[in-house]
C-alpha cells in the first residue's frame, strides 16, 4: 500500500524524529530494551519506530520499522 503524506505530516515527522535522537543522546535507556536482539525500541510515531543498540559509549541507530510490517521479518 502506498500513502502519501502532506508536507505538514512530513514536517511533524521530521520534528518527531529529532525529538527521538535528542532523547536517546540524553537518555539512551529510556525506550524499552529487548535482551532477545540486544536492541532499544522508540516509537516515532505510530506507524514507525527506529531500533538502536549501545557500543561502549555510543548509540548505533539500526533502522526505523514499519510497525504495520510483520514483526517476525524485522532484520535485527
Amino acid at each position: 500500500m502506498d500513502e502519501k503524506w502532506t508536507e505538514k505530516e512530513i514536517g511533524f515527522f521530521i520534528a518527531r524524529i529529532e525529538e527521538v535522537i535528542r532523547h536517546i543522546s540524553e537518555n539512551p535507556l529510556l525506550y524499552p530494551y529487548s535482551k532477545e536482539s540486544d536492541t532499544h525500541k522508540a516509537v516515532v510515531v505510530k506507524q514507525v519506530s527506529l531500533f538502536y543498540r549501545l557500543k561502549l559509549k555510543e548509540v548505533e541507530l539500526l533502522v526505523f520499522w514499519d510497525n504495520r510490517r510483520d514483526p517476525a521479518k524485522r532484520i535485527l
